[in-house]
């Protein structure tokens, strides 16, 4: 009698989550985008929308500026101290990224090569 009722709790907590599972997924199935993977691109879109613009538009290579009442919210700006390494001793110059970017595809990328490898 205890089996009955220990099996039957355990097909009611499956079927719930089942049931929490396909509502959840579902709706989204016929859905035209792809709403969750989009999460860097919802802000553009929504201004875009604001703006009277579609959202998918011709690539670019045009550099938008983040806007100013964001800034204080999100990271937009990288940029390494290195004060210790230079204090450390150690004085040689530092490559600027457009020249790192451009060695590691040609040396790296386009050869299909890895550190470590012997023709490196």
């Amino acid at each position: 009698m205890v089996r009955w009722y220990l099996w039957a709790a355990i097909s009611l907590q499956g079927a719930v989550q089942l049931y929490l599972l396909f509502s959840a997924v579902f709706p989204r199935w016929f859905y035209p985008y792809a709403l969750e993977w989009m999460e860097g691109g919802m802000l553009n879109h929504a201004a875009r929308i604001a703006e009277g613009n579609g959202i998918y538009v011709e690539p670019s290579v045009e550099f938008i500026d983040m806007p100013s009442n964001l800034r204080e919210k999100y990271q937009y700006f990288t940029r390494a101290d290195i004060s210790r390494l230079r204090s450390a001793g150690y004085d040689a110059p530092i490559t600027p990224l457009a020249e790192a970017v451009v060695d590691y595809v040609r040396n790296y990328l386009l050869p299909d090569a890895r550190l470590g490898d012997e023709s490196l």
